[in-house]
């Protein structure tokens, strides 16, 4: 398990690992976009109406513009591999007109730009998952080396120091330390009022 970060805090050693047992989110989750998983799926280009080049990575923003404008798709470009083995395999995140409507009862431009967000966000866990960036924490006791707590299924970038795994972790090691605190007070006053 790759280890992507760990430090100290409030009296606990957090780790943020990798979830190797992460679910593709497209054979686990329900899922908006459509994805052409080829780097550059021939059986959907029409070569009368677009000249595009053999891999999507040398193909122009116009170009991808002016294909998909003319099958009314949004798009986002991402990482795609469904084997984990090559993260870097190019792919398209789309919804077509049909799907607009379907989910946002009209094809405007706010529901456009709806549909864009979405297909952004899909890519971006896909592209997370692909690139094994999938994690989650540990928190243990840096004194006593007991496991405080964890947990598992992060669908976000790992090094973000302000991510939401992160915030988690430390609220996890500050709710412990306080408890510890309160625990040795307790401890103090019963040992006190003994010696009485």
């Amino acid at each position: 398990m790759y280890e992507f970060a760990a430090y100290e805090h409030a009296g606990c050693t957090i780790r943020i690992v990798e979830d190797d047992t992460s679910a593709n989110p497209w054979e686990e989750f329900d899922q908006a976009t459509h994805v052409a998983r080829d780097i550059w799926p021939s059986h959907y280009v029409d070569p009368t109406t677009v000249d595009l080049p053999p891999r999507w990575d040398d193909v122009t923003t116009e170009a991808r513009e002016r294909y998909f404008s003319l099958r009314g798709a949004v798009y986002h470009l991402a990482q795609l591999d469904t084997s984990r083995s090559d993260p870097y395999l190019s792919a398209f995140f789309f919804l077509d007109r049909e799907d607009i409507i379907r989910e946002y009862g009209d094809d405007s431009d706010e529901s456009r730009a709806r549909a864009l967000e979405l297909c952004k966000s899909e890519a971006t866990m896909y592209r997370i998952w692909a690139g094994g960036e999938v994690h989650g924490y540990t928190v243990t006791d840096t004194e006593t080396g007991e496991l405080v707590g964890s947990c598992f299924g992060f669908y976000e970038d790992p090094y973000d120091e302000n991510g939401y795994s992160r915030e988690l972790a430390e609220e996890e090691a500050e709710h412990h330390a306080k408890d510890k605190e309160e625990s040795h007070g307790r401890f103090l006053t019963a040992l006190a009022t003994r010696t009485r």
